[in-house]
Order: C-alpha cells, then structure tokens, then sequence
C-alpha cells in the first residue's frame, strides 16, 4: 500500500475517534444538564445525540473515501454502469473469439494465395530490375536537369535584382515625369495664353491698319474739298462771309479755351500748393516720427477671377483701395482731411502736366483689371517711405494669377542626417527652410508680401515637431520632400506638407 493511502486511512480512523469522542462529550452535557428534546427522557436525549455523531461520522468518512479515493467513487457513483459494461465487454470477447477463428481459416487461404502471388513476384522483379537501370539513366537526367534549374534560379536571382533596381529608377523617373508634366502642362496653359494675346493684339493691329487707311482715304477727300473750297473762296464772296462767321465761331471758342485754361492752371497751382505742403510734412515728420511702411512695402491684396464686367472690377479696386487704407490707419497713418482715406493713390500728373482726379485713376486700373479672361491678383504697395502721421502714398498693380503648384506637387527636397540630435535636426530644418523655400517658391511664380514678416506663409510648428521626430526615428541619412498640400496660385500663401523618402 502506498504512503498515501496508509495517512489516508490514518486520517480517517482518527477523524472518527475524534467525532465519537466529540458525540460520548455532548451525550454528557446533556446527560448532566438534563435537558430534553422534546417528551424525551435525558438520557435518551444524549443516547440521541451519541447516536447522531456517529451517523455524522460515517457520513464524513464515506464522504472523504468518494472525495480522495477514485475507485470507491466509481463503485458508488457508477458502479452498476460499470457492471453493464462488464457484461457487453465480456460479450464483444466471444463475438471477436469467433472472428478470430474465422480469420485463422481465412490465413490459410490467404496463405495458398501468397504462394501463387509469389511466382507474379518474380516476373515483377525482373520487370523491376529492368526499371532499376532505367531509373539509374533517368536520375542522371535528374541531376543534369537540377544543375540547369540551379543555374536558371541563378539567373532569376539577378534578374530579380535587375528588375528591383529598375523598378527604383522607374519610380525615379515617374516622379520626374510628374514634375516635367506638370511644368509642361504650365508651359502649355501660358503658350495659349500669349498665342490668345498675340491673336487679339493682330486683330487690334488689323483693326488700326484699317482705320490708318480709312483715315487717310478721309485725308485725301478732305485735302480735294480744302481745294474745292480755296478755289470757291476766291471766286464766291458770300463764301467768303461764311468764312468771316466761322472765324467768329472759332474767336469764341479759342475764348472758352482761354478760360478753360485758366481754371486748370489754377487747379494745377491747388495741386502744387498741396504737393508743397505734403513735400514740407515730409520733410519735417521724417525727423520726428518712426517709418510705418518701406517703399514698397505691401498693404493689401485681393484676388479675382476671370472676365469681370466693368462694374465687378470697379467694385474690386474700391475694396482694395479701403483695405489698404485700413491697413494704414492700423499701422498709425493719419488722413489728409477728416473722414478720409489714410492711404491715397499716387501719381497725381498724369501726361502732359495735366492733374488726374481719383475718378480717372480709378477707372484707368478698372480698365486694366477687366474683361481678361484668366485669374488675377490686385496688390496694394507703398509708393514711398510712410511715416507716422502722414497718410500712405500707395499704388495698384495688376498681375496674373496662375496656378504655381497642384496639390500634392513636390516644391523641394533635401536630406536630413537623423543620427544627430533633435537640436541639430531642428537648427538644419530652420535653416533650409528660411534660406530656400521662399527663394524657390519665388522662382517658381509666387507672389510674395513685401514687408511682412511671413512672405509666403510658414511651415507649421507642429508639422515641423512630427517630421524632426520621424527623422531621428529614422536614425539615418533621409530624403524630404517638402509638398504643397493643395492647389495653389500666386497670390496664395503657400501650404507645405512632408513626405520621407
């Protein structure tokens, strides 16, 4: 008997010392108290409870022989289960003794079989043999065959190889296509655009060369009638008093003419009389007062798009004519006369000497601003250095506004050294970025702001943030191509998103 079984049985046969023990103690109690259950006399009472610790004994001693010892478990809980089964088993063993002696019968027979099998053997190993050389011949071709395919993976390998490597310049040149395709699709857009220009400057080139002949035809016929007319003159004097009223009608025109000239060149005085006197604020407000705006120094820019009627023009220039003068008077300019603009349109003679009213400057940058029939950009710059407390001298360009970048389009590239330090990534990432991104954007038709502080805009702080922490993630020297993140035209600010290549 095993160790465990013997403490087992140890534990057991004490356990139920102990409960009988534990059952004779409260027997007792309730012998010497003399207490009842019931109509039953004491002693009956502990002889109950004796008794009942006993029973509780057997049941904790079955119970612990069905929880530690297996087969004790079986033989109660599936014990006649088990006997059933007995019985089929002992049933399944005759059956299979009457197999058996059939299959022994069957042996014999097999065996008979065998003998006469034996005979086809022989012919077969014959046959066998015969293969045996011919297989020996087909496993030299084997092993030819395996050196061939050997040296054709061999082949396939570098082919591979090849293939990965031409595959790396296609994408190259893919890339490059894009880029050539979009220039050339740029190249095409401003090509139609001259070709639209020089067609409508041949038209208007034709339309004057017929008007030149026109007007010479005119001169001609004129020139006959001047002649008619002098030979008439000197032959009709009723002709000749007509001539007298002309000549009297012409007296007062050339009178009208005088006064006329007279009022402008009082007008013309008013002019220089205020250019005096904005000539002497400048002289004395340069010395007293800080500079707000550099010549040139941009105030406002509005964009438009194409073939704009007269109307929609005019209402473009007086918009931006009223953000730059807000602009303006943000930065500390001052108007001329109360209510007024702070910034004012330049060029107050136009040819001649002649004064040109803001209503004339107006309509000529109305004139130039529509009818085109492609997208436009209006900017408003400072015409000459602006002081505080002075008003803005500033004049209009129009310039065209193409698209410079498609979305996604690469606008540099460079190379980062991501074993460094995210100090030194960082000085190297500002570094390109202020020394080439606005020199090639500029190059590439971008219309920067003249004196503000971002010109085309600005990489953002956190994008700058997640590509300095891929680059060191990288740990190596990488490719970065900076991309415009959406379509973008001239006078737009520019938006940079990065790739790692």
């Amino acid at each position: 008997m095993s160790p465990t079984g013997l403490f087992f049985i140890a534990v057991v046969v004490v356990l139920s010392g102990l409960l009988a023990y534990w059952g004779d103690l409260i027997g007792r109690h309730f012998g010497k108290k003399r207490k009842t259950i019931g109509r039953l006399r004491p002693r009956h009472t502990a002889a109950l409870f004796t008794a009942l610790f006993g029973m509780i004994a057997s049941l904790v001693t079955i119970g612990l022989l069905i929880l530690f010892s297996t087969p004790v478990r079986v033989m109660i809980l599936e014990g006649d289960r088990m006997r059933s089964q007995l019985v089929a088993l002992n049933k399944k063993l005759e059956t299979a003794d009457d197999s058996v002696r059939q299959s022994e019968v069957e042996l014999e027979k097999t065996r008979s079989e065998v003998k006469v099998e034996q005979g086809r053997v022989k012919a077969e190993q014959a046959k066998l043999r015969k293969s045996q050389l011919n297989i020996a011949e087909l496993k030299k071709a084997s092993t030819a065959l395996t050196e061939q395919a050997k040296r054709v993976r061999t082949d396939l390998s570098n082919v591979r190889r090849s293939l990965s490597s031409l595959k790396h310049e296609f994408d190259r040149v893919r890339a490059e296509y894009r880029s050539v395709d979009a220039r050339r699709s740029y190249a095409v857009n401003e090509l139609n655009e001259i070709k639209r220009e020089n067609l409508r400057l041949d038209q208007e080139v034709l339309r004057q060369n017929t008007e030149l002949k026109r007007l010479e035809k005119d001169r001609n016929e004129l020139k006959k009638d001047l002649e008619t007319l002098q030979s008439d003159f000197n032959t009709s004097k009723s002709q000749l008093d007509l001539v007298r009223g002309d000549l009297k009608e012409v007296q007062g025109n050339y009178e009208q003419a005088k006064a006329d000239l007279e009022q402008a060149r009082a007008e013309l005085q008013s002019v220089k009389t205020s250019a005096e006197e904005l000539v002497r604020r400048t002289a004395f407000i340069p010395r007293t007062q800080r500079l707000i705006f550099d010549r040139g120094d941009e105030l406002a820019r509005i964009q438009v798009g194409g073939r704009l009627t007269l109307a929609e023009a005019r209402n473009y220039v007086i918009a931006i004519l009223k953000d730059a003068s807000d602009t303006a008077l943000q930065r500390g300019a001052e108007p001329t006369t109360r209510g007024g603009p702070a910034a004012v349109l330049g060029d107050v003679i136009g040819p001649g000497g002649k004064p040109r009213t803001d209503k004339e400057k107006i309509d000529d940058k109305t004139a130039e601003l529509a009818g085109k029939d492609r997208n436009q950009v209006i900017l408003a710059n400072s015409w000459f250095n602006a002081f505080l407390g002075e008003p803005v001298l500033i004049q209009l360009t129009v310039k065209n506004n193409p698209i410079v970048y498609r979305s996604g389009q690469v606008v540099i590239e460079t190379r980062f050294d991501g074993q460094k330090s995210e100090e030194q990534i960082v000085k190297a990432l500002t570094e390109f970025l202020n020394a080439n991104i606005a020199a090639k954007a500029v190059r590439d038709g971008m219309i920067p702001a003249v004196g503000t502080s971002l010109p085309l805009g600005t990489f953002e702080s956190d994008a700058t943030l997640a590509l300095v922490r891929e680059i060191k993630a990288v740990n190596r020297v990488i490719r970065v191509q900076f991309l415009a993140s959406q379509e973008t035209r001239a006078a737009d600010r520019l938006k940079l998103e990065f790739r790692l290549r």
